[in-house]
């Protein structure tokens, strides 16, 4: 588990859980034991928001680079004052549009986490999905709290064949593991 200083940050970011939308704490346990298991060498995310479940990622591999990309200025603000604090220099926090930013990234990822915009998810995927390293693993946030708003990215993944898995934790995780991917060529 994160540091006693980073546990009193995100203690302090879970008062404000739901003025950022914060993934629950649940989900946010399970997003760092991912990440403690798998050691991705880089993790994408998209939707940094005030940086809650960015700092569980960033905790669980130091060792790994984390991009991070947040729509809006003023979130994207109290996001780096909440690096700062956490001491996380192994964080690239991109502001701005993510459907844009995202084919401008140069490496392959080994982890990403999805929770922005929910009817964009199928967008999101289409970008990454030739951003992906063959260990690749995909997760989206709200599968079950948002299932109106993701049913194009569930269309789509049936579309191209791909298996996933929806889980109960918080509200609802969708994960595409990377077994999944051996047989689409990327």
């Amino acid at each position: 588990m994160p540091s006693d200083q980073i546990n009193e940050l995100l203690a302090q970011l879970e008062l404000e859980a739901e003025k950022y939308a914060n993934v629950p704490r649940e989900t946010a346990i399970v997003l760092y034991t991912l990440v403690k298991i798998l050691k991705p060498e880089h993790i994408l995310e998209i939707g940094t928001s005030n940086g809650y479940s960015t700092i569980w990622l960033a905790t669980a591999n130091l060792g790994a680079k984390l991009t991070t990309i947040e729509k809006s200025p003023e979130r994207t603000s109290v996001a780096i004052a909440n690096f700062k604090k956490a001491d996380l220099p192994n964080v690239e926090l991109r502001q701005g549009n993510a459907k844009e930013i995202i084919p401008s990234l140069k490496q392959d990822f080994d982890f990403v986490f999805i929770d922005a915009a929910k009817k964009e998810y199928h967008e999101y995927f289409q970008l990454v999905k030739n951003k992906l390293s063959k260990e690749a693993v995909i997760i989206f946030d709200n599968a079950l709290s948002h299932k109106a708003k993701i049913k194009e990215l569930h269309t789509l993944l049936q579309e191209q064949q791909i298996n996933y898995t929806v889980l109960p934790i918080g509200k609802g995780i969708l994960v595409i593991g990377k077994e999944e991917w051996n047989h689409i060529p990327i």
